[in-house]
């Protein structure tokens, strides 16, 4: 079927020392599952920049009952099964082709390819920090709030800034507010102070069992959204 790319998970798409990205390629194929038969198809991703040669990102072993190459999309309604592999260490800013070839007990392959931009790299923070009240004020009264300030991006695929609010340890978020391309890169969230706050499972559990009503530590994502350039066209 025709490939779909998109940016990852910003949980796990995290910036990173080297400026990498990761991105999600979907496929769809009729026989995802590995059944020991003679009718079962292996997949193999790769991918290449202008001019350069191709990279193998992964591949199934012919023959073996499991897959080292994509993962099936259980929860995906669609004409044929779904599934996607994401992909790592990937520069920003990049015209790549990728290609997902499936791969016969004869070692016949019939592929698809798509040519798409990688994503900007991640916003760069300039400051992030929680209000305190000013010297020989007091507390009461005082309302902290969590300022974050980044450097705006310039690139036509950018469509703004998501900011997600999430639980520190577990794979739970929400979008909390959007900041449009070409405003600033600032922001400033009221913070309401609560006792018995922890990242860690033992210390919630231990305040928990002393009858503490207990809360998880909170996060903020701020995530660079862009349209994802496929065959020389915007999308998305």
């Amino acid at each position: 079927s025709a490939l779909q790319l998109h940016r990852t998970d910003p949980r796990l798409n995290t910036k990173r020392y080297d400026e990498s990205v990761c991105v999600d390629l979907h496929w769809s194929h009729p026989h995802p599952e590995l059944r020991s038969l003679p009718g079962d198809v292996y997949f193999q991703i790769r991918w290449h920049g202008v001019g350069e040669p191709p990279s193998v990102y992964c591949k199934d072993d012919v023959g073996r009952t499991s897959r080292s190459c994509g993962v099936k999309l259980n929860s995906v309604q669609s004409a044929l099964p779904s599934s996607y592999a994401t992909i790592c260490g990937l520069r920003p800013n990049r015209t790549l082709d990728f290609s997902v070839e499936a791969i016969n007990c004869d070692l016949q392959v019939s592929a698809a390819s798509v040519q798409t931009a990688t994503p900007p790299s991640a916003p760069d923070f300039v400051m992030v920090k929680v209000t305190e009240p000013a010297n020989q004020e007091s507390i009461a009264g005082f309302h902290p709030m969590a300022a974050l300030d980044w450097v705006p991006q310039n690139d036509p695929l950018i469509r703004g800034h998501a900011v997600y609010l999430g639980l520190a340890d577990i794979s739970a978020m929400k979008l909390l507010c959007w900041v449009p391309i070409g405003a600033p890169g600032h922001l400033e969230l009221p913070i309401v102070h609560r006792n018995h706050t922890h990242a860690q499972a033992d210390m919630l559990v231990e305040d928990y069992w002393n009858k503490h009503s207990v809360h998880q530590e909170q996060v903020l994502y701020v995530a660079t959204r862009t349209a994802c350039l496929v065959n020389g066209a915007p999308s998305g």
